[in-house]
């Protein structure tokens, strides 16, 4: 029982750090640690500017285990970049153009192929990482947490990476039987919120997504 309490009390301390920092890191660091608080981390390049990103391709993101949730992500990439850069060539349309060309993105020589015949020099990659759900019954907690790094495709060098985990949870320390009640009520609502996750996923991208340079 006290380890119980002791895990959701750092819940709690955990989701009351509502205030969000951006961290910019060297190239050989972009793994540091954006969990434990509300961080952004990213690198940029010097290249960025010298060679800046006129079109993009939104590749997909692979190996993750909650495919609705990655093709979400997907989506929501594309949607932000619009608001960045000239031309965005989206998941829709990447797909269209590689089953109409017979392109296998996953091989590096169609990849630059693709990039010439498209006229779109750069691309977008993400993954999923540190996301989770963790569910108490008086406390539900939803994180997902995103990875993305847009790279020239001639050379596949990564001129943009940001990384964040954001989180949100629903309940509180049941001190009464009342608010053990209303707790496990509000938990249990936003642990089967079917949209809960999606929202989590928006938090995350719309802030990794502001340490990206406007190139429009």
């Amino acid at each position: 029982m006290m380890r119980a309490s002791l895990i959701l009390l750092t819940l709690f301390i955990v989701s009351a750090c509502n205030h969000t920092s951006y961290q910019a890191v060297g190239e050989t660091s972009e793994k540091a640690d954006s969990q434990a608080t509300r961080t952004v981390i990213y690198h940029l390049d010097p290249d960025f500017y010298r060679d800046p990103p006129n079109c993009v391709v939104v590749m997909p993101i692979a190996g993750a285990e909650n495919k609705a949730l990655a093709h979400y992500v997907e989506k929501s990439i594309a949607r932000h970049l619009v608001t960045k850069v000239e031309r965005v060539i989206t998941p829709l349309g990447r797909r269209r153009i590689e089953q109409q060309q017979g392109y296998d993105l996953q091989n590096a020589g169609d990849m630059k192929r693709f990039a010439y015949q498209e006229r779109c020099p750069f691309h977008i990659r993400a993954s999923l990482e540190g996301t989770e759900e963790v569910y108490a019954l008086v406390w539900s907690d939803k994180r997902v947490g995103i990875v993305l790094s847009l790279h020239r495709t001639a050379d596949d060098k990564a001129l943009w990476r940001a990384a964040h985990v954001a989180r949100r949870g629903e309940g509180g320390l049941p001190i009464s039987p009342f608010s053990l009640i209303s707790s496990a009520a509000a938990a249990g609502a936003f642990q089967s919120d079917g949209e809960a996750t999606a929202s989590v996923a928006d938090d995350a991208m719309r802030r990794v997504m502001r340490t990206l340079p406007d190139l429009r």
